[in-house]
């Protein structure tokens, strides 16, 4: 396939995604008429952002995870798993930005955009049913994903990460990736009482601990990631679960909760307003 001039990369180097934009709409469009209907052309600007992080990428980092964990759902029961990584306060923002989408609201695309290629996610394969009796490195990155707070990691990558462009209105941009080798905790996780007890705890389902950790205070964010590194749940039934689906299924638990408790409050006869 030849390379496009008007275009900052290489058309190969794309990923489709069906359910979104497709290459030939882009190609036609190459930023200029917004035929997505968006207000800029998310391609470009992926590619404005990533340009500067491009130059900081390397097979060795040691710096601060978010925390954060990504778990992937292609080759389920065995999939790519790994930490994130901060890339050397390349926009000097707080590392646990980076991998808070709930610290987003009234952020521009470029600045989400910014957020997430100043990450590295790590990739490794692993069966999802390893979490019932996880090894050293698989407990590493549970006592990482269950800090509350940045922590000083090492990576060495078998290759200098890379991006990827991902055509889909479902997925939010992805940070550069590439297959991890060797992996080190450089700091001590921060890891609340509460939340190691429950962790602790093989005879409580998962069901039942992420509702607890809802009532503590923990978002649901933070409970997510911590579903998917396979934390929670009894310990025959312990598994690791890919990101997508655990987003899914915290919010259908909690939905499915708070929707008990609040069918019988008093109803609201008046019309209210919310502004944030």
């Amino acid at each position: 396939m030849s390379k496009d001039l008007r275009l900052p990369f290489y058309w190969p180097h794309v990923k489709d995604d069906t359910r979104g934009t497709s290459p030939g709409e882009c190609l036609r469009c190459k930023g200029l008429k917004l035929l997505c209907g968006k207000a800029e052309c998310p391609l470009l600007t992926q590619y404005r952002v990533r340009a500067g992080v491009n130059k900081m990428l390397s097979k060795d980092i040691c710096d601060a995870s978010p925390p954060g964990i990504f778990v992937g759902w292609k080759g389920y029961p065995k999939v790519q798993m790994g930490p994130m990584v901060s890339i050397g306060d390349l926009h000097g923002y707080d590392p646990h930005l980076l991998d808070d989408p709930g610290r987003w609201y009234g952020s521009g695309i470029e600045d989400i955009i910014t957020y997430r290629s100043s990450l590295i996610r790590s990739k490794q394969r692993l069966e999802v049913n390893s979490a019932r009796d996880p090894g050293y490195k698989l407990k590493e990155f549970q006592e990482l994903v269950l800090s509350i707070k940045p922590v000083d990691v090492e990576m060495l990558f078998s290759k200098i990460p890379k991006f990827h462009i991902l055509f889909s209105p479902m997925s939010e941009p992805m940070p550069p990736s590439a297959p991890l080798e060797k992996f080190s905790l450089e700091g001590t996780p921060s890891i609340p009482v509460s939340v190691d007890k429950i962790h602790s705890d093989t005879d409580l389902n998962a069901k039942d601990a992420l509702y607890e950790l809802h009532t503590k205070g923990y978002d649901e964010y933070y409970l997510t990631k911590i579903l998917s590194a396979g934390t929670l749940g009894t310990g025959k039934k312990r598994r690791l679960v890919p990101t997508r689906w655990s987003i899914t299924a915290v919010d259908d638990i909690l939905g499915k909760k708070l929707i008990e408790e609040i069918r019988d409050l008093p109803s609201v006869d008046e019309y209210l307003v919310f502004e944030k």
